[in-house]
């Protein structure tokens, strides 16, 4: 398998409202201008109400100096009363950004440190060329490619290339709690021609397990 590239990594960080809460309450006004004066955003919250709801205080198109002093694009940040969801490249990137605004807002006095930290949860977005497909495995795998193609052609004379667009698995919706995300997703990279195998993958994982779970499963079909 080959990484083409990350699209997107998103982490979720949850706190106890009542441990992060200042003891003169959160200073809204302050917060947003730290925050917005530190990464650079465009774009940013004017509406305070957010803060305890669920778009939160969101900001969009910011930066973020790493250890290594590279600069690399946060895609939006939002901040609430009980958490902090960030959007980046990559998750780990993500996380380091989630951990630089924690430091931050408990530096400036705009939060008070969490003695306890939830268990983060993340979104993995990426692209990769399964390059250890031999042509026609999937076809071969799903004969209902063959049978769609047929169909089509028999209907409106239209014979191209048809075999499997999308595989997707998740947790059974009845067993967890409804905001749970578990989807992991494969689905063929639009414009790109079925013969070159690039594939768009979305996990509810870290960027590093997303991409085991994917050569494990690109190793599974072209073993099939």
């Amino acid at each position: 398998m080959r990484l083409i590239g990350t699209e997107a990594g998103r982490v979720v960080q949850v706190v106890h409202a009542d441990e992060v809460r200042p003891s003169q309450g959160f200073d809204l006004p302050r917060l947003v201008h730290i925050v917005s004066n530190k990464y650079g955003f465009s774009t940013t919250p004017t509406d305070y109400a957010g803060f305890t709801q669920p778009n939160g205080l969101r900001f969009e198109r910011g930066r973020f100096g790493t250890p290594a002093d590279d600069v690399v694009a946060i895609l939006d940040l939002s901040l609430f009363n009980d958490g902090i969801i960030a959007g980046c490249a990559d998750t780990e990137i993500a996380d380091r950004v989630v951990n630089d605004v924690i430091e931050l807002l408990v530096g400036s006095g705009m939060i008070r440190r969490p003695a306890m930290l939830r268990p983060r949860t993340y979104t993995s977005h990426v692209v990769v060329e399964f390059d250890r497909l031999k042509d026609g495995v999937l076809e071969r795998l799903f004969n209902t490619g063959h049978r769609l193609r047929a169909a089509l052609r028999e209907q409106y004379g239209w014979d191209n290339d048809t075999g499997l667009h999308r595989i997707a698995f998740s947790t059974d919706p009845s067993e967890i709690p409804h905001y749970r995300n578990t989807l992991f997703a494969i689905e063929r990279r639009p414009t790109i021609p079925y013969r070159e195998k690039w594939f768009w993958s979305v996990a509810p994982l870290p960027l590093f397990r997303h991409l085991k779970l994917l050569e494990e499963t690109e190793q599974d079909l072209a073993s099939t």
